[in-house]
């Protein structure tokens, strides 16, 4: 998983702009969170649930304001079909690439937060990034 100023999944490749970062803020921010999952050939036909959740510092799930009023966390889950190329070699493990792009994204300043990802329901240390929010500037 990496963070990056924008990223692109397409033709099985992750194409990032900017990548690496860990501050941001405090502005409006607008990034992308680049994944690439590598399967055994055994799971060519499978779809596999991906999710990627935002958590704060203390560990809870950041909440954003919803258009009726009711807040939610904030997060992307999708089902991905795990398909072989052409031409692959039975046994040749399968890349699934994935790229979000958040928009504008307001989050506290001077603040630590993690984006989680779990696939079926399955979460690992190594499955996550943290990344920081730059203070407010200070005024004179």
């Amino acid at each position: 998983m990496l963070l990056a100023d924008h990223v692109q999944a397409a033709e099985g490749k992750l194409n990032l702009l900017g990548g690496g970062w860990r501050w941001t803020g405090p502005e409006p921010s607008t990034f992308g969170i680049g994944v690439v999952i590598e399967f055994p050939w055994e799971a060519v036909g499978e779809e596999h649930t991906v999710k990627l959740d935002l958590i704060d510092g203390d560990g809870a799930p950041v909440e954003f304001p919803q258009p009726d009023g009711v807040s939610a966390p904030f997060g992307f889950e999708a089902t991905l079909p795990v398909a072989a190329p052409p031409g692959s070699k039975r046994g040749t493990p399968i890349n699934v690439c994935i790229g979000v792009n958040v928009v504008q994204l307001q989050l506290p300043p001077a603040g630590r937060f993690e984006f989680r990802m779990e696939i079926d329901g399955e979460a690992h240390e190594e499955w996550r990034i943290g990344f920081n929010t730059r203070p407010e500037p200070q005024t004179a």
